[in-house]
């Protein structure tokens, strides 16, 4: 059960890659994301301090907050149509009226783009850590 949790993580992230060149954020989101990122960091780190039952609620606390830093992540890039449904499936494939339209992505400045995909990317690696760090644990746990 705590592997399928962890698989459903990546799934949703791996729903957010392809949008990664969406519309640009501004620096207020940038700083949002980046005190999610330190939560979560403070969080998993008092769960690997603590034991069982207490253990485990941290851990839950911290998947909550990479789901809500997901949300926000794919929010903030364009997303795709639907909302969260609370089943594992964010979206259908349909673009929002934010997000890029085909032939668009010819369209956009060079540099910007590249500085918004880059700030995209950088984003999505502190979301793989933080699941990393929370199979770890996870594994931790088993053994």
């Amino acid at each position: 059960m705590k592997s399928y949790v962890f698989l459903s993580l990546v799934a949703v992230l791996a729903l957010t890659a392809p949008v990664a060149h969406g519309q640009p954020a501004g620096a207020g989101a940038e700083h949002q994301h980046q005190q999610r990122f330190e939560k979560m960091d403070s969080t998993i780190d008092e769960a690997q301090k603590l034991h069982g039952t207490a253990r485990h609620a941290k851990m839950m606390e911290h998947m909550q907050m990479m789901r809500e830093q997901m949300q926000a992540m794919h929010g903030m890039m364009g997303g795709m149509a639907g909302k969260d449904s609370g089943d594992g499936k964010m979206g259908q494939g349909q673009m929002k009226p934010g997000g890029m339209k085909p032939g668009q992505m010819g369209q956009m400045g060079g540099p910007q783009m590249m500085q918004n995909m880059q700030s995209r990317m950088d984003m999505m690696q502190k979301m793989m850590e933080q699941m990393h760090k929370q199979q770890e644990l996870m594994l931790k746990d088993d053994s």
